[in-house]
């Protein structure tokens, strides 16, 4: 054991260079041409909501069934953003938004492949879809206000987004880190004004020599002016919901068998999409869907 530390001790500097000057490469390829500037799907509103999707047709059909339901803004928008990394994937998440009435927007695929996300840590891809969304679709709409969803979160009860941000500049679930701290990008609300002047980084990033992953980049660009102890947070839980036998590490436990209630109106169905590759979760996933009221009233 001592070994082994002793030898990520001696590869982390050289490892977090070749990170970190990778990452500045996807930072570059994230702002290339503003494809929808004269897009009339893209105009201006007042709150733009944008759900990164990831191989999972089902659960974003029932997100934008329940946004449609409990979302009380009285103007937003809607949009699918598509980070799948299969292209039949890729094809039924179309349909759903296109029978459910809501914008789909294909990210380009060297986000998922360039990503290498299980040599440079998880994280990659989801920031590097966050950033190619916000300087792409986010800057061609400029809305008021902005909302980041990951595919997985639930809305089970009626919601305003634009009163929950109200004069702040931004809002959200807390990631606090040794190397510093930001908003989990997965549910987060920003005041676009705010956002665009600090020309704002999703990817993640080693500060400190200490990771911080998708968002992390944002404590440089956005958050370190902030002392976190003076910031309103949305309040979330962890509840875990089974208890799978060959789940015996606390990041597998995490991932397997958990599930988040945020701000007492939002469900987190932690590793939707399974990325984790955990054995049951699909069936995890089907019952909560199928159930969502009885695991909104666990405690």
């Amino acid at each position: 054991m001592l070994i082994k530390k002793k030898i990520l001790q001696l590869v982390m500097p050289y490892y977090s260079k070749v990170f970190n000057l990778y990452r500045k490469v996807l930072v570059l390829l994230s702002k290339t041409t503003f494809k929808y500037n004269n897009d009339k799907r893209f105009e201006h509103q007042h709150m733009c909501i944008v759900t990164i999707a990831f191989n999972e047709e089902k659960l974003i059909q029932k997100q934008i069934q329940l946004i449609k339901q409990h979302i009380t803004d009285k103007g937003f928008k809607h949009i699918i953003a598509d980070n799948s990394a299969k292209k039949q994937k890729r094809g039924l998440i179309k349909n759903v938004c296109q029978e459910e009435g809501v914008d789909y927007i294909a990210l380009p695929r060297y986000i998922h492949r360039l990503a290498f996300h299980r040599i440079f840590w998880d994280g990659m891809s989801h920031g590097a879809a966050l950033n190619w969304v916000f300087y792409h679709i986010i800057n061609a709409i400029k809305p008021n206000f902005f909302t980041f969803l990951d595919h997985d979160l639930l809305p089970f009860q009626n919601y305003n987004l634009s009163e929950t941000i109200g004069e702040k500049n931004f809002i959200g679930v807390e990631r606090l880190r040794d190397g510093g701290w930001y908003l989990w990008p997965g549910f987060s609300i920003y005041n676009y004004e705010y956002a665009v002047q600090k020309k704002p980084d999703f990817l993640p990033i080693f500060q400190k020599g200490f990771f911080l992953d998708a968002g992390g980049g944002n404590y440089l660009k956005m958050f370190k002016e902030y002392d976190p102890k003076t910031v309103d947070f949305l309040h979330s839980k962890t509840y875990r919901i089974k208890k799978t036998q060959d789940l015996k590490s606390y990041n597998d436990i995490y991932h397997g068998d958990c599930i988040q209630i945020i701000d007492n109106a939002w469900l987190h169905i932690i590793n939707g999409s399974n990325y984790a590759h955990i054995n049951g979760k699909e069936q995890t996933v089907k019952e909560v869907i199928e159930n969502i009221k009885k695991y909104t009233q666990i405690n």
